[in-house]
């Protein structure tokens, strides 16, 4: 089963619109020095906040819904250098939103993207992700 560990390795699973936790984030990622997703571990879940959504890196998460006055743009190829699924905006920029998947409805990928995964982490010299394959 996946979890807080390996989840973002090579997964897949829909989030739905969440309310933001009331508690300090369990992870932040960044990327050239700035925040590109923050994430809240819980029991049940993981709450993931983030401007960018579907496919991101070698996981595809994407959001169902969006909150209102909000909207989708596929954005420029690999905008922010990772990413290059959906993005949110509101008012013509990107903005985060907060989504929640449970542990349950996320799945390992494929073998072909498991494949495609190995090949960047073995790339980047990223020993933690590829313990997870």
């Amino acid at each position: 089963m996946l979890n807080q560990n390996n989840f973002w390795v090579c997964s897949e699973g829909s989030f739905s619109l969440a309310e933001e936790p009331s508690r300090e984030p369990s992870y932040v990622s960044m990327y050239q020095g700035e925040v590109s997703s923050i994430y809240w571990y819980t029991e049940a879940g993981v709450y993931r906040k983030s401007a960018h959504w579907g496919k991101v890196l070698h996981c595809h998460w994407p959001l169902l819904q969006l909150p209102k006055g909000h909207s989708w743009s596929k954005g420029p190829q690999g905008a922010h250098g990772h990413a290059v699924g959906d993005w949110v905006l509101r008012n013509g920029i990107y903005t985060m939103v907060v989504g929640f998947c449970s542990w349950k409805m996320l799945r390992e990928r494929n073998a072909l993207a498991k494949q495609l995964a190995r090949q960047h982490f073995e790339n980047v010299g990223n020993v933690e992700a590829l313990k997870w394959l």
